[in-house]
């Protein structure tokens, strides 16, 4: 008889971490059974041993987030609001320069309007951008198993398991989302594996153990059918290269988008524990910091507060307001680079285009 062995043990870890390759959750099992099994499997999970400080972690049905211990109370630092001068000055001259440079980098537009139209007046205005950050650390337990294939098992008999706020683990940088898999000490034991019974082998519901599954696009026949022209072609199914069949599983590539910034930083403060702005000239700003950082405070009771960051940044935004021929219009300038906002600019055709 075959008889397979899985050695189990206690993590702890960040809620939405990736298990190790060779090692699965008890979450990651519940799914791969079907409902007939479950409540057997969900029983054979709950008699595993319970280990002191983790008597949740065999439960799935139970939270394995834990608290963290009461928190240290710390005076907040005291707050000094910064200083601030309005920063949207453009010149006329400026503001001409700037339009200038945005309709030559648009497709089509013509640059007459641009130098020749009258700028009638300017009005400098500040758009801000307050932001509270509350860098926070979460502790969840849970149970993984992993193939045993033979060494050291570091069990309770060498010791009491540490506390899950006890054990040494810091993060790497702040402000940063982040998580690490750390074994707890002393919790590890063998059993036979639950998963296969002890055969060391489980029939893939998929593909029913052999390793491939029929291709959705060709339904398995290597060609499709297409329509090109107003006439129906056959031609090698390029989602299985004509095999009729494709590996399994697939992987998803994804892309991130970077849009430019146009935000200043003009003042920032980090801390264990921030005030509220409640003297800044802009009334705004001291109404929505007291009430963040109250509803920050007030938050994340499962959670260790680490650090505080709050940021002041500042967009400067120029409108400006002309007249050419008969449009009498106005466009807008922000940031620091000068970027153009001109719904209403008069020649977005240049001559000898026609609009179909």
């Amino acid at each position: 008889m075959n008889n397979s062995c899985s050695s189990i043990s206690l993590l702890a870890w960040t809620p939405g971490a990736d298990e190790p390759t060779e090692e699965h959750s008890l979450e990651e099992l519940a799914d791969d059974v079907s409902d007939g099994e479950e409540e057997e499997k969900t029983q054979k999970i709950k008699d595993f041993k319970k280990i002191k400080w983790y008597e949740n972690a065999a439960d799935p049905n139970l939270d394995s987030i834990v608290a963290p211990p009461p928190a240290v109370y710390v005076d907040p630092v005291p707050l000094i609001s910064p200083e601030y001068s309005d920063m949207a000055h453009l010149s006329e001259e400026s503001c001409r320069d700037a339009i200038i440079s945005f309709a030559q980098s648009m497709t089509c537009y013509g640059t007459g309007a641009a130098k020749e139209m009258y700028i009638q007046g300017t009005i400098g205005l500040t758009s801000f951008h307050y932001v509270l950050e509350t860098f926070t650390e979460t502790r969840s337990t849970g149970y993984v198993y992993t193939p045993y294939r033979g060494g050291p098992v570091d069990g309770p008999e060498n010791g009491e398991p540490p506390k899950p706020w006890a054990i040494l683990c810091g993060p790497d940088c702040n402000f940063e989302n982040q998580t690490k898999l750390i074994e707890v000490p002393h919790t590890s034991y063998l059993t036979t594996c639950f998963n296969c019974e002890g055969r060391g082998w489980n029939t893939c519901g998929r593909c029913y153990g052999r390793g491939r599954v029929r291709c959705r696009s060709c339904h398995g026949n290597g060609r499709r059918a297409v329509f090109r022209d107003g006439h129906r072609h056959h031609e090698t199914c390029h989602f299985c290269s004509g095999r009729g069949n494709r590996s399994f599983p697939e992987c998803i590539f994804l892309s991130i988008i970077v849009f430019p910034k146009c935000l200043r930083h003009i003042w920032c403060l980090l801390t264990s524990q921030v005030s509220p702005m409640t003297d800044f000239s802009v009334p705004e700003i001291n109404q929505h910091s007291v009430q963040l950082v109250n509803d920050h405070n007030k938050s994340w009771p499962m959670s260790r507060k680490l650090q505080q960051r709050q940021q002041l940044r500042a967009v400067p935004v120029t409108e400006c307001a002309y007249r050419w021929k008969d449009h009498n219009t106005r466009f807008w300038i922000y940031g620091d680079n000068k970027r153009v906002h001109a719904p209403d600019y008069p020649q977005q055709c240049c001559w000898g285009c026609q609009i179909l």
